[in-house]
């Protein structure tokens, strides 16, 4: 009876090992084609070129999202949240105009990114608004970045984002110098933390980030020392300098789902 016993946990061992290598080994491609199809992937505006490897651990080739070009993005997925219902990886992307790593866990209406750090450039971007339509130049820099998305809503937030060597291109040739944003999380909602790191541009404000979406941004901007006359005609559009020179910038808002 011991024996069999034996011969039978052995077994069991051997079945559940083998069962974990072949699952472990079903292509990315078939994984992808699943999880979108029970909406744990949102494939709306997300493109590519090829995917390989298998689902633990692949490979996403000429990715692009709404029309960014993202390079190839990797990833090595996490297998125990997954008896939670949740997806944990975590990515690497490499493009032509930069390098992201960080963490990405997903449910079906929320998205978590953490430790996001690395470079890109700025013009990447240019298709977010406010940034619409605008030649930006410089690089965005993260560091140890975080966001939680509920429907698409950025909800809770961490860590730095940092617009360096910020500039605006033709036809209006502005160098802004640097600015930062800190991310943070009050009592239900996001906070974001604007400043300028020097330069041209001398501005500071809040961004408060209500679940529904809405926000409201308060703040301030000017040309420093009144030394660029074609920034200061640039932010004017935003209303009357006061008596340092700076705009008062007060708006309420709603974002739109960012995925």
């Amino acid at each position: 009876m011991h024996r069999t016993k034996k011969i039978t946990g052995w077994l069991l061992l051997f079945a559940t090992a083998y069962l974990f290598f072949f699952v472990a080994e079903i292509p990315a491609a078939r994984a992808w084609s699943y999880l979108s199809g029970k909406g744990y992937i949102k494939m709306d505006g997300i493109k590519f070129s090829s995917i390989e490897g298998s689902w633990l651990n692949g490979r996403l080739s000429g990715v692009s999202y709404k029309g960014f070009d993202l390079g190839d993005l990797t990833w090595r997925l996490h297998t125990l949240p997954l008896l939670l219902g949740r997806i944990n990886l975590n990515v690497e992307d490499k493009s032509p105009v930069g390098q992201l790593t960080g963490k990405v866990s997903m449910q079906r209406t929320s998205l978590i990114i953490r430790d996001l750090s690395g470079t890109v450039h700025a013009n990447l971007m240019k298709n977010f608004a406010p940034l619409k339509g605008l030649d930006i130049t410089g690089d965005f820099v993260a560091k140890g970045l975080g966001v939680a998305l509920r429907e698409g809503i950025p909800v809770t937030g961490e860590g730095q984002l940092v617009w360096r060597e910020a500039g605006i291109g033709a036809p209006y040739e502005l160098n802004l110098g640097g600015i930062q944003a800190e991310l943070s999380s009050g009592r239900d909602e996001l906070v974001i933390k604007l400043t300028d790191l020097g330069g041209n541009l001398a501005a500071s404000g809040t961004c408060n980030v209500k679940p529904d979406g809405t926000y409201i941004l308060n703040g301030s901007a000017g040309s420093r020392d009144g030394g660029s006359s074609k920034l200061s005609s640039f932010i004017q559009v935003l209303g009357e300098p006061g008596p340092d020179g700076r705009i008062r910038i007060s708006h309420k808002g709603q974002l739109s789902p960012l995925l």
